[in-house]
Formats: structure tokens, sequence, C-alpha cells
């Protein structure tokens, strides 16, 4: 007998949410685990106030976030022509 019988749920990092799983035959799926009742402790930090907004539904997609080495100056390519410091061979 195990200790634990839920829904499962799965975590999207990306979008920072959780969802009930969906089995390939479409039933929900039963989670055995200590996962789903964790996940549901973490994410429910407090009961909603009547005043509180309701997010937005459905949500706005991500924005991608910049390159790594967005605004950074390269030395010695096309662009900025050779340098000094860094002479292009």
């Amino acid at each position: 007998m195990t200790e634990w019988l839920d829904l499962a749920l799965a975590y999207d990092p990306v979008a920072r949410r959780s969802d009930l799983v969906l089995g390939a035959d479409g039933d929900l799926v039963m989670d055995e685990t200590p996962a789903t009742p964790m996940l549901i402790s973490l994410g429910s930090d407090r009961r909603a106030r009547p005043d509180d907004p309701l997010p937005a539904w459905p949500p706005p997609p991500p924005q991608p976030s910049p390159a790594p080495n967005a605004g950074v100056p390269v030395f010695g390519s096309v662009s900025s022509g050779p340098s000094r410091e860094h002479p292009t061979w």
C-alpha cells in the first residue's frame, strides 16, 4: 500500500506553473510519490483575498531573453575594425 496517492502534477519551469498530467489514453495520471503534495504546498502560500486581482488568461507569451553578449563590442571584428590592443591577424 502506498502512503501517497494523488492526481499527478507536472511543473513547467518556463511558464512557472503546474498542470495536471494526462496519460496517453487521455485519463488523469495518478501519482504515488510526495511530489504532487509538495508542489501544492510550495505553490500555495496563502488564500486569496476577495480584492486580489485575477491573473490574465491566457498568460502572455514569454519574451525572448537578450543574447548573453548583446551590446559588448567585439575587438578585431569587421564591424568595429582592427584595434591596437587586439590586432587582427
